[in-house]
């Protein structure tokens, strides 16, 4: 499973749900939230009809989302909120 994972942050078991990796427990959880989200989301784009994909460059789209996901300020605001609601 780690070399198909590689260096991506989670990878879809079908049937047995995802593997989430994070440098931190925290980057780890949060990168978790965001994919559950934006599986919801994705489901609910596509209950609209044929989905229009963006095609920019999967390593800058990447990096971007990187950069915004996993910036320790977003991060410590989300494991705040994350803890706030156990």
């Amino acid at each position: 499973m780690a070399d198909e994972l590689g260096h991506r942050r989670a990878q879809l078991l079908e049937g047995h749900g995802a593997n989430v990796v994070g440098s931190t427990l925290e980057k780890a959880v949060v990168s978790a939230v965001y994919l559950s989200l934006n599986a919801k989301y994705q489901w609910q784009a596509e209950l609209l009809g044929s989905p229009r994909f963006y095609t920019e460059d999967q390593e800058e789209l990447q990096e971007m989302t990187d950069d915004i996901i996993l910036a320790e300020r977003t991060v410590n605001r989300m494991w705040e909120f994350l803890l706030e609601r156990l």
